[in-house]
């Protein structure tokens, strides 16, 4: 009983939205059923006529087999008889037909729409949540997962056909013989309960540690592609092959194992059966003084067809136990999200003509020590500001919390005067441009690359957000120039040309406060002297903030905060700070000196 409360369970949380769809599947499968079950019965007639016997059948089906051909003004004949039969197969076949068809709509659908339902939650999630995740497992929930609970799905259908045909096939052997049919379902329950019936927990567990095992995968090879050039530089392929064997061979003994076991069921079901029909043949030749060739023929291929839906039904639980796994994780990985689905309040206009503020903020990460204690700052509009720290001083959490990434956990930022959660999202983040030193190209064209998915941005808007990028001049050199497909990541262009191409992405959508965080702290001095121009070229257009551990990059800035322990330890312009020989900056300026 728990396991049938478990798959009710799972079927309702995942597949609740097509119960009605099963109602109908339902009926299929029984007037499928119908078809066959009197079809079948049907051969009593036939055989009769065929070896002469008195009358069509005793049992209730072959006679109104009979009444119905007298109604009808049809000689029952063995053609006539043998011409019915084939009519109702036919229609069993037309009804089958129409069942796969409505089965196969049903799980197209369900696979689409859960595909773009758990994509669409995943990135509506809150930042905390998206960081804990692990490279490959997304595409792996979206593309394995979804797949097999499809394929759960579509077996439930099939097997609503197999146990509806099982059914009505097991009335009709009633029909012509209540006490061998009870036997056929006394020996499947024996058989079903003392030996597969244990199996079945193994597959689960099986299953479980394939579909983990299989997360792993993908997010080692996925881990590995990020870094294949540090891979190939240190020689250590060799290594992480090896350890990929690992999950690979942990993957073939699965299979191995969980084959077996289904081969092992398979081989055992038909000479059970066999012997069963044999016993039930010798059974009704010796106990039986009005031994009836047709009839017993006729139910030995429903016992024969009663194992075979047996087995089916059978199949379909062991596939349930196998998939059910991958479903629970699927509900579990679309449930998290939910939860953690990211909040947006707000419904105002992102309006900004004096200032952002921070005002007392704090903040700490979940489980961890506070990162901001009641920091305290103001950015004008036009200004150009710096921030700068030591690591962990609290620079990136900022920018996070500006982002709106993040959420301060005591005190408020205002832009104008009014509380940034009271904006709504998506109108803030349209007026926010970010550039981090984790540089995010597709292997796509030049001009993709800056659109990112905004159809609105046009050619001209790309033509000059590369000018103001100051790489316009690069990509006309380039043969096929805005259409140059920079290979994954920008692995084609350099380190300069990368960034230049995501300042250009950014200034495309024409924000008014542009981040960039340690944006120059992996280039060179020709590529960051580059950057630097395009910094200076913004001024007094756009409001900017800069996180930069290279103070070259501030060193034209309008004012520099200066991070220690969660608060702002200094502020002033560069020619101040560095005028104060205790001040952070001085120090740090004269270090790098």
């Amino acid at each position: 009983m728990n396991k049938i409360s478990y798959f009710l369970n799972l079927f309702k949380r995942s597949f609740w939205e097509y119960k009605f769809h099963m109602v109908v599947l339902t009926a299929l499968g029984v007037l499928s059923g119908i078809f066959g079950g009197i079809g079948v019965n049907a051969l009593i007639p036939a055989f009769s006529l065929a070896i002469g016997a008195g009358n069509a059948g005793d049992d209730f089906v072959s006679r109104n087999i009979e009444k119905l051909f007298a109604a009808a003004g049809i000689e029952l004949t063995i053609a006539s008889v043998l011409l019915f039969i084939i009519l109702l197969f036919i229609l069993k076949a037309a009804v089958s037909i129409l069942f796969s068809y409505i089965n196969t709509s049903i799980t197209s659908r369900y696979s689409e729409k859960t595909r773009n339902r758990v994509l669409y939650n995943f990135l509506r999630a809150r930042w905390p949540f998206l960081m804990k995740q692990k490279l490959g497992h997304l595409e792996r929930i979206l593309m394995v997962n979804v797949d097999q609970s499809t394929s759960l799905l579509a077996q439930i259908g099939y097997a609503i056909m197999s146990f509806s045909n099982l059914l009505v096939y097991t009335a009709v052997a009633v029909n012509i013989s209540l006490p061998i049919t009870a036997m056929t379902f006394v020996f499947g329950v024996l058989v079903f309960f003392g030996l597969m019936r244990p199996l079945t927990s193994r597959v689960r567990a099986f299953s479980s540690e394939a579909e983990l095992i299989n997360r792993q995968v993908a997010h080692s090879i996925n881990q590995s592609m990020l870094g294949l050039k540090s891979i190939q530089a240190s020689g250590a392929g060799e290594e992480v092959a090896k350890g990929a064997a690992n999950y690979f061979g942990g993957l073939r003994s699965l299979n191995v194992r969980s084959n077996i076991l289904n081969i092992f069921t398979g081989m055992l079901i038909e000479p059970l059966g066999i012997i069963f029909i044999s016993g039930v043949f010798a059974y009704s030749y010796y106990t039986s003084a009005d031994f009836n060739i047709a009839a017993l023929a006729t139910v030995i291929y429903l016992i024969r067809q009663i194992f075979s839906y047996i087995e089916q039904v059978y199949t379909h639980v062991l596939g349930f136990t196998a998939k059910a796994p991958y479903v629970e994780i699927l509900l579990k990985h679309e449930e998290d999200a939910i939860k953690e689905k990211e909040e947006d309040a707000g419904f105002a206009l992102f309006i900004f003509i004096n200032e952002l503020m921070f005002t007392g903020v704090d903040f700490a990460y979940e489980g961890g020590a506070s990162v901001l204690k009641g920091a305290d700052f103001a950015v004008r509009k036009g200004e150009f500001v710096g921030i700068i720290g030591p690591s962990g001083a609290g620079k990136t959490t900022i920018v996070d919390l500006i982002l709106r990434l993040l959420n301060p956990s005591g005190g408020c930022i205002l832009l104008d005067g009014k509380d940034i959660s009271t904006i709504s999202m998506k109108e803030w983040r349209r007026n926010i441009g970010y550039v981090s030193q984790d540089i995010f190209l597709m292997n796509d064209t030049i001009s993709n690359n800056i659109r990112f998915f905004d159809s609105s941005i046009t050619d001209e808007k790309i033509a000059e957000a590369v000018k103001m990028a100051n790489i316009y001049d690069f990509i006309m050199e380039l043969p096929e120039k805005f259409d140059t497909v920079v290979g994954e990541r920008g692995v084609l262009l350099s380190g300069g040309q990368r960034q230049r191409l995501i300042i250009a992405r950014v200034l495309a959508r024409k924000p008014q406060l542009l981040i960039l965080d340690e944006a120059t702290s992996a280039l060179d001095n020709e590529s960051e002297i580059k950057i630097q121009k395009v910094i200076e070229n913004l001024k007094g257009k756009i409001t900017v903030i800069v996180i930069a551990h290279r103070l070259s990059t501030l060193m034209n800035s309008d004012k520099i905060l200066s991070l220690k322990d969660g608060k702002i330890a200094e502020s002033g312009s560069p020619k101040e700070l560095l005028k104060n020989k205790e001040s952070y900056f001085f120090k740090v300026y004269n270090i790098r000196e």
